[in-house]
């Protein structure tokens, strides 16, 4: 099976292949209305993005991209390096601090290429969850803003969520220092498989959504070891344990630079991990963000205490407001049914956060007849 993977050299239409922050990355941009936010597809573990805008011989409502752009918006997919047949060499040391400069540089240029606005929507598909921090603060190093960090079934930037990731990683080095995803493509203890989620959202869809060897050979090839966010890490080439690198690759205790986040989760048995946790682990991230957004760096201690009540109402609703599920599996993304779903969600965590915002507007502009806290009758 190993021979399959990433073998083909076919481009698709409207792919080119760019170099972003030092490292090649394959892109595909479909161009909506200037008006209109960019959105940025980022997709996981060992995938191109072709995930998210499929194959000429498919169907292109089985693709979420397809469903962004139909609503007006330039879509970016962007394919960070791996160990695939369209790329010319393999980067094993490429981190997620490279990720985030790298989409963020290309975000940049669609952005000007294109005459669009400075705001930025993120989707975030699985692994990719770990690139939220470092590629907010890239952008922001641009003059970009990231108005909605969108993690589709994605993981946190809070580490070790997978035991068993970390023992498969530690025997998947391959001679090229990167690392192998053979065992994602077999179903085991406390991870899923890629074939069977791939074909379980034909089976959904009732038409196949991508060949099982065109799978194999076009979409998915074998990943720089850094990217999923654990312990183990390439340094020349050379496979490293270290914990403080990872954290720091990450920006776990960044919290500062959390952007507006949603969540768009799956509910598929095969995919516990992220079915069940992804709230709590992206909450540390999610509220930080919503309590800036809400009182806008006004002194929640001179607010009066109606407001003060009001706005805390608001932040600790926000997890419940800016998390969707959509029925599926870890691949919710591919099929029809998933992939309008998933981009209706992203769209409608959009219009949930700035409908927050105003709210909080509203909450802080009518707190002129609120009692302070420390006067008569502001606390119980």
């Amino acid at each position: 099976m190993t021979g399959e993977i990433g073998t083909s050299t076919r481009r698709y239409p409207g792919e080119e292949t760019l170099e972003a922050a030092g490292f090649p990355a394959l892109v595909h941009v479909t161009e909506g209305r200037p008006e209109l936010p960019l959105v940025v597809i980022v997709p996981g573990a060992g995938h191109l993005a072709r995930v998210a805008y499929g194959h000429p011989e498919g169907d292109p409502r089985d693709f979420v991209a397809h469903w962004l752009a139909e609503r007006g918006h330039t879509v970016l997919a962007a394919s960070y390096p791996l160990e695939h047949a369209v790329y010319g060499a393999v980067h094993p040391d490429f981190g997620l601090r490279d990720w985030g400069r790298q989409v963020a540089e290309l975000a940049d240029g669609v952005v000007a290429a294109h005459g669009l606005g400075r705001e930025i929507i993120v989707l975030a598909w699985s692994m990719a969850g770990g690139v939220c921090l470092g590629l907010t603060e890239a952008a922001e190093g641009r003059g970009l803003s990231v108005r909605l960090f969108c993690g589709v079934a994605a993981t946190s930037p809070l580490p070790l969520q997978s035991p068993g990731l970390v023992d498969a990683l530690r025997a998947a080095r391959r001679k090229s220092g990167m690392g192998s995803i053979d065992f994602y493509l077999r179903r085991q203890p406390g991870l899923h498989s890629f074939l069977d989620d791939v074909a379980e959202r034909s089976a959904w869809t009732r038409r196949e959504v991508v060949p099982r060897e065109q799978y194999l050979a076009e979409w998915i090839g074998h990943g720089p070891i850094g990217l999923w966010g654990t312990p183990i890490r390439s340094r020349g080439g050379a496979w490293v344990e270290d914990m403080g690198a990872a954290l720091d690759d990450l920006g776990t205790v960044e919290y500062h630079l959390a952007p507006p986040i949603g969540l768009v989760m799956d509910d598929g048995p095969s995919d516990e991990r992220h079915a069940l946790a992804d709230r709590a682990m992206w909450s540390p991230y999610l509220v930080t963000a919503v309590r800036r957004l809400v009182h806008g760096g006004a002194d929640p201690q001179r607010l009066g205490r109606r407001t003060w009540l009001r706005l805390r109402d608001l932040v600790l609703e926000a997890p419940d407001r800016l998390t969707l599920t959509v029925p599926g599996n870890h691949f919710v993304l591919l099929g029809e049914p998933g992939a309008r779903a998933v981009a209706e969600g992203v769209l409608e965590l959009d219009r949930r956060l700035a409908q927050i915002g105003r709210e909080a507007a509203d909450i802080l502009g009518a707190q002129g007849a609120d009692v302070p806290q420390g006067g008569p009758g502001g606390r119980d």
